[in-house]
């Protein structure tokens, strides 16, 4: 039986709905800002991650991301046909493929990268950095929080 309507807190400015506009503002104008490279922001979260954990598996990007393994196959299989990833067979496990960026992605990390400070940047116009400190830190405690009881 759904809940009455009065008993619902439904507020548009709670932090999970700030949160989310704020997330999907953010990937919009990512996605605009890298259209003409075909690059969007999901590919961008995974390319970043390869871009620090050299040779990790399909597996361990899909954790990494918190999505499922098939939703990241099918991101790879547009990257790897971009000629941005390749994938190596895991030499201790045959079903395994190790992932590897490749020289080709190398302007686009650093075109995506701009873009990212460019909003970024319009993002934290009128906040200190003392404000932003202090946002960042009580955001990575609120996730610590909610990961340690999931």
């Amino acid at each position: 039986m759904p809940m009455p309507r009065s008993t619902v807190n439904f507020v548009p400015s709670s932090l999970g709905f700030l949160l989310n506009d704020i997330s999907r503002t953010f990937r919009r104008h990512f996605d605009v800002k890298m259209a003409e490279y075909g690059l969007t922001q999901a590919q961008w979260r995974a390319l970043l991650i390869m871009a620090t954990r050299e040779g990790c598996t399909q597996r361990e990007l899909s954790d990494a991301l918190d999505v499922q393994p098939i939703s990241i196959a099918r991101l790879l299989d547009r990257m790897v046909k971009g000629g941005w990833v390749k994938r190596e067979p895991c030499p201790n496990d045959r079903r395994a493929h190790r992932l590897y960026l490749t020289s080709q992605c190398d302007p686009i990390l650093e075109v995506a990268k701009a873009a990212s400070q460019e909003i970024l940047g319009r993002a934290y116009q009128g906040i200190s950095d003392a404000e932003l400190a202090q946002l960042l830190a009580t955001l990575e405690r609120i996730k610590n929080n909610l990961d340690q009881t999931s």
